[in-house]
């Protein structure tokens, strides 16, 4: 199941309604992952990662000098067996100006 892509602004409301998600059915979140995608305006990818906590992660790239060329934020919720290998793929793929 993967959540829609979503905006910079919407990103809180998505890990608000993945918890409340994950809350009513008491599970634990540990199987699940996001992998996101910073990009710019010309919706060219600058940043793709993966990770447990999406607002938590944006925080520390908040602090990066290209943080703001960010114009849009893609999330999506992946099985965690699934995520980190959708992200390596990804950044092959695409190869993003700020994976190193």
């Amino acid at each position: 199941m993967t959540n829609p892509t979503i905006t910079y602004n919407d990103y809180r409301d998505l890990a608000v309604s993945s918890n409340k998600r994950t809350q009513e059915r008491n599970t634990d979140r540990s199987d699940r992952l996001f992998v996101y995608t910073l990009v710019n305006t010309m919706l060219e990818p600058l940043y793709i990662g993966c990770c447990a906590d999406v607002e938590k992660r944006l925080r520390g790239h908040r602090q990066r000098d290209w943080f703001s060329d960010v114009h849009m934020i893609l999330v999506e919720d992946h099985q965690a067996d699934d995520a980190k290998a959708i992200e390596i793929d990804l950044i092959k793929s695409l190869k993003p100006k700020h994976n190193v």
